[in-house]
């Protein structure tokens, strides 16, 4: 399994790369949530067409059938800025499945948005006794919750396989490229410029998005403090 390919619409094409370091991709037809499960390879990816309590950073996901669900696993330490890195590539590999120019947005920490603003895929990473698993979950022909966007609102009428191919690539991106894919995430910054509030273990941060720290994935806020940078953990709100 080296290459994906498909029609991202009528008389256009795409193909994705299947990363090298991943050696295999179980699909089950429904799943109570990818997360918990593990690719009889060691490190590679377990999707589910339909999962029964997909789970995602602050609660229950929804996951129909027709969406992208996985969850891929390696024996590694996370990187700084996991979720926001595979944000960033995640992003521009799906950027790379649509016609036209759609410029997609990166939402700190882990959420990557439509042109619009409604949210596109969330990514929940966590570790357990040395495993990292990273969850990854695409609104692609799925019916997408009020107020959040699909790949095929975008114009997107490829197979569902490339979008695994995309989302695990994006991954493994994130994984050995961090830097760059931290940086893409930076260039999509959907909060900056903008008022934002950020639940913090030491209280509620308020300021103005000044972007994303392209070597620890913190978001960037201009405080009446001055510069602060935020690690975690979840954005209240954000407006102009």
């Amino acid at each position: 399994m080296t290459r994906a390919q498909g029609g991202c619409m009528e008389g256009c094409t795409a193909s994705v790369e299947w990363p090298r370091g991943l050696r295999c991709l179980e699909v089950y037809d429904e799943a109570d949530t990818t997360m918990d499960a593990t690719p009889p390879c060691g490190e590679g990816v377990v999707a589910a067409a339909v999962q029964r309590r997909g789970r995602g950073r602050t609660g229950p996901w929804r996951s129909p059938r027709g969406g992208a669900w996985l969850t891929v696993t390696a024996r590694r330490e996370p990187p700084p800025g996991l979720p926001v890195a595979v944000g960033g590539c995640l992003a521009a590999r799906l950027e790379a499945l649509l016609p036209g120019d759609v410029g997609l947005l990166v939402k700190w920490p882990n959420d990557v948005l439509s042109p619009d603003g409604g949210k596109l895929a969330g990514v929940l990473a966590e570790q357990t006794a040395g495993v990292l698993r990273v969850g990854v979950g695409v609104n692609v022909f799925n019916e997408a919750p009020g107020g959040a966007a699909r790949l095929a609102g975008l114009g997107y009428r490829g197979p569902l396989g490339l979008v695994y191919a995309a989302v695990a690539a994006a991954v493994w991106d994130a994984l050995t490229e961090t830097r760059r894919c931290l940086g893409e995430a930076a260039a999509r910054d959907a909060l900056r410029g903008r008022r934002v509030a950020v639940e913090t273990p030491w209280g509620v941060v308020e300021g103005r998005g000044a972007g994303i720290d392209e070597e620890t994935g913190a978001l960037l806020l201009e405080t009446a403090g001055g510069l602060s940078r935020v690690y975690c953990c979840r954005v209240l709100w954000w407006r102009l």
